[in-house]
């Protein structure tokens, strides 16, 4: 370990050395400094507006780990990277719902992406707005997000049903996928005008058969 990488791993390094770290010319170094245990609100800001990309990265994945200034800072940053990885780790139901609604599809994603695992992974302060943001999104304008939409296995039954109506194909297949155990929606999707659809609405179907009893 070099010797600036273990001063900006150093707890009590102070703020300004650590804002002259994030321009070290080794990313290790810029990565420990962005991501100090004793990284200030003003470090934070410095590596998401100062420093290379990467580093700002790294501290918008942090969260609410960062103070409420920073992640105003990042929802309102024109890298929209930053604020795709805010969405996809906030545990904030506020931001969350505010990212739901950001310019970028690709926020938007990172924004579904995290609601429609809230319940698996028990991200209990989301709950109160998953099946809003889930809902809202499910009718989003940009098929990579509807995409994301139909993975959750949290959507209602009528929403699932609804995207695999879908004018993308690429939706109406992750209905198929994640929702195999829907055989209205299997059957609906037999005559699919893409014909991977189909052969997959038709495995779906034959699973849901009961296996054939041979006779004695």
């Amino acid at each position: 370990m070099s010797v600036r990488r273990a001063l900006a791993e150093n707890t009590a390094c102070p703020e300004a050395v650590l804002i002259n770290l994030l321009a070290d010319r080794n990313w290790d170094v810029r990565h420990a400094a962005a991501t100090s245990t004793s990284a200030t609100a003003r470090v934070h800001q410095a590596a998401i507006n100062d420093a290379p990309n990467d580093v700002g990265r790294n501290v918008a994945q942090l969260g609410d780990q960062l103070s409420e200034a920073t992640i105003e800072l990042i929802i309102g940053h024109p890298a929209v990277v930053l604020r795709a990885d805010l969405a996809e780790t906030t545990l904030d139901p506020v931001v969350l719902q505010r990212l739901s609604s950001d310019t970028s599809p690709r926020v938007r994603a990172s924004a579904a992406a995290n609601a429609g695992t809230a319940r698996f992974f028990q991200k209990t302060t989301l709950l109160p707005v998953v099946d809003t943001v889930l809902e809202q999104l499910s009718q989003d304008s940009r098929s990579e997000v509807r995409a994301v939409v139909a993975e959750s296995e949290d959507l209602p039954v009528e929403a699932v049903r609804r995207l695999a109506q879908d004018s993308s194909a690429v939706v109406r297949w992750w209905t198929l996928v994640h929702h195999a155990e829907d055989e209205v929606i299997a059957r609906q999707l037999l005559d699919d005008s893409d014909p991977t659809n189909a052969t997959q609405a038709a495995a779906n179907l034959k699973s849901l058969r009961p296996p054939r009893q041979r006779a004695d």
